[in-house]
């Protein structure tokens, strides 16, 4: 993304240098590949919603990172699991 992103009254305009091209494969496959979205993973399949990310099709996900899930203590992790 381009510094200078205007937002408005419904939204944001993102201003790209390059096309975002579609994954040739399933977001599932790219998270497990990335190694960054285990504690999302186990979440979705906590929730039932793994074969959600194995769908084909365009959608958006906001997976955050092991990272995001740091000031989480396990206990925290678990009630978000049950």
């Amino acid at each position: 993304m381009v510094r200078g992103s205007k937002e408005g009254s419904n939204g944001a305009l993102h201003l790209m240098r390059s096309l975002i091209r579609p994954a040739q494969t399933t977001i599932y496959k790219v998270l497990m590949a990335e190694g960054r979205f285990n504690i999302f993973l186990f979440l979705m399949e906590s929730a039932g919603l793994t074969e959600l990310l194995k769908q084909e099709g365009s959608y958006t996900v906001f997976a955050p990172t092991d990272e995001a899930f740091a000031g989480l203590t396990e206990q925290d992790i678990t009630l978000l699991a049950s």
